[in-house]
């Protein structure tokens, strides 16, 4: 029997979904939100089987909902990595600074690709990948919920 670890962000992005809107300006005419790096409240973003370090602050939706869109921005610090994984849904990556690295595969080498600011990484779902930072690197990822990260098993099929 295959069994993946299945790990939710949903109580991270609970726990600090409350502080990320506090962060937000709202402009009540026109309903736009805004955010700036000096509003955004960053939380710890504890994911079982991964190292600690990283941390999230949302932006817009909540990433444990389905299917409802949402942006979050997550904050590596230098020389972390994660372990392979995969998520059920796309995930879109936008590096904001930092370099970060990312490799597809279910087994985590030192083999990742380096990605610089500006760079857009989509990600399909089920794709096991994994990767690290150099440099306090931060990423913003949107996508349509709930935001999961499953644990690559190496040799089997995501999903199945």
């Amino acid at each position: 029997m295959r069994r993946y670890l299945t790990i939710t962000i949903a109580a991270a992005a609970v726990a600090i979904l409350p502080q990320a809107a506090r962060g937000q300006n709202h402009h009540a005419s026109n309903g736009m939100k805004t955010s700036t790096p000096a509003t955004l409240k960053w939380a710890p973003m504890p994911v079982e089987g991964f190292p600690p370090g990283m941390e999230m602050a949302v932006l817009e939706g909540d990433p444990s909902v389905a299917n409802q869109p949402f942006a979050v921005r997550v904050r590596f610090p230098d020389g972390y990595r994660m372990p392979a994984h995969y998520h059920p849904t796309a995930e879109n990556i936008t590096v904001m600074s930092g370099t970060f690295l990312l490799k597809m595969g279910d087994t985590a080498t030192q083999n990742a690709d380096s990605y610089a600011p500006g760079d857009f990484i989509s990600i399909p779902p089920l794709q096991p990948h994994y990767g690290g930072a150099k440099g306090v690197t931060v990423v913003q990822v949107h996508g349509i919920g709930p935001f999961k990260v499953l644990l690559a098993k190496p040799g089997s099929t995501p999903g199945k």
